[in-house]
Protein backbone atom coordinates (compact mmCIF):
# COMPACT_ATOMS: atom_id res chain seq x y z
CA UNK A 1 0.00 0.00 0.00
CA UNK A 2 2.76 2.23 1.06
CA UNK A 3 4.66 1.51 -2.56
CA UNK A 4 1.06 2.59 -4.63
CA UNK A 5 1.05 5.93 -2.57
CA UNK A 6 4.56 6.71 -3.15
CA UNK A 7 4.26 5.87 -7.08
CA UNK A 8 0.95 8.04 -7.31
CA UNK A 9 2.75 10.80 -5.18
CA UNK A 10 6.00 10.65 -7.65
CA UNK A 11 3.78 10.17 -10.45
CA UNK A 12 1.72 13.37 -9.73
CA UNK A 13 4.70 15.63 -9.01
CA UNK A 14 6.32 14.88 -12.08
CA UNK A 15 2.85 15.50 -14.35
CA UNK A 16 2.97 18.61 -12.37
CA UNK A 17 6.03 19.52 -13.01
CA UNK A 18 5.35 19.07 -16.77
CA UNK A 19 2.76 21.38 -16.63
CA UNK A 20 4.28 24.47 -15.07
CA UNK A 21 6.90 23.47 -17.39
CA UNK A 22 3.94 23.52 -20.57
CA UNK A 23 2.61 27.02 -18.53
CA UNK A 24 5.88 28.60 -18.64
CA UNK A 25 6.79 28.01 -22.39
CA UNK A 26 3.17 28.92 -23.22
CA UNK A 27 3.75 31.82 -21.48
CA UNK A 28 7.16 32.65 -23.29
CA UNK A 29 5.66 32.21 -26.73
CA UNK A 30 3.06 34.73 -25.88
CA UNK A 31 5.56 37.30 -24.68
CA UNK A 32 7.85 36.34 -27.94
CA UNK A 33 5.17 36.62 -30.16
CA UNK A 34 4.19 40.47 -28.70
CA UNK A 35 7.57 41.51 -29.17
CA UNK A 36 7.47 40.31 -33.06
CA UNK A 37 4.54 41.79 -33.52
CA UNK A 38 5.63 45.21 -31.64
CA UNK A 39 9.01 44.88 -33.94
CA UNK A 40 6.84 44.46 -37.02
CA UNK A 41 4.48 47.66 -36.02
CA UNK A 42 7.64 49.45 -35.46
CA UNK A 43 8.97 48.96 -38.78
CA UNK A 44 6.01 49.87 -40.34
CA UNK A 45 5.31 53.11 -38.44
CA UNK A 46 9.12 54.04 -39.33
CA UNK A 47 8.75 53.19 -42.95
CA UNK A 48 5.23 54.95 -43.29
CA UNK A 49 7.44 58.35 -41.60
CA UNK A 50 9.93 58.23 -44.49
CA UNK A 51 7.83 57.13 -47.16
CA UNK A 52 6.00 60.85 -46.82
CA UNK A 53 4.31 60.55 -50.30
CA UNK A 54 2.37 57.48 -49.10
CA UNK A 55 2.88 55.49 -52.39
CA UNK A 56 4.40 52.15 -50.73
CA UNK A 57 8.27 52.59 -51.42
CA UNK A 58 10.72 54.81 -49.98
CA UNK A 59 12.67 57.08 -53.08
CA UNK A 60 16.10 57.87 -51.97
CA UNK A 61 15.04 61.59 -51.96
CA UNK A 62 12.87 60.17 -49.23
CA UNK A 63 15.61 58.56 -47.76
CA UNK A 64 17.88 61.65 -47.40
CA UNK A 65 15.61 62.82 -44.09
CA UNK A 66 16.11 59.44 -42.57
CA UNK A 67 18.76 59.04 -39.86
CA UNK A 68 18.29 55.25 -40.11
CA UNK A 69 18.94 55.57 -43.84
CA UNK A 70 21.29 57.80 -43.77
CA UNK A 71 24.07 56.18 -45.78
CA UNK A 72 21.54 55.95 -48.78
CA UNK A 73 18.90 53.02 -50.06
CA UNK A 74 21.45 51.37 -52.28
CA UNK A 75 22.34 48.61 -49.97
CA UNK A 76 18.97 47.84 -49.24
CA UNK A 77 17.57 47.73 -52.61
CA UNK A 78 17.62 44.26 -53.04
CA UNK A 79 16.10 43.80 -56.28
CA UNK A 80 18.35 47.75 -57.34
CA UNK A 81 14.78 49.72 -59.04
CA UNK A 82 15.97 52.58 -56.90
CA UNK A 83 13.55 52.81 -54.10
CA UNK A 84 12.25 50.64 -51.08
CA UNK A 85 9.41 48.62 -50.63
CA UNK A 86 8.16 47.59 -46.81
CA UNK A 87 9.95 44.38 -46.94
CA UNK A 88 13.52 45.76 -47.90
CA UNK A 89 12.92 48.31 -45.50
CA UNK A 90 12.08 45.30 -43.03
CA UNK A 91 15.31 43.05 -44.19
CA UNK A 92 17.25 46.07 -43.55
CA UNK A 93 16.18 46.98 -40.25
CA UNK A 94 16.56 43.63 -39.18
CA UNK A 95 20.29 43.90 -40.34
CA UNK A 96 21.10 46.50 -38.31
Amino acid sequence: MKNKILITSVAALFVGGLSTASLAAEEYMRDSAADISDVAADTTETFATIDVNSDGMITAEEAQSSTTLSGGISSADANQDGSLDVSEFSAFEAAQ
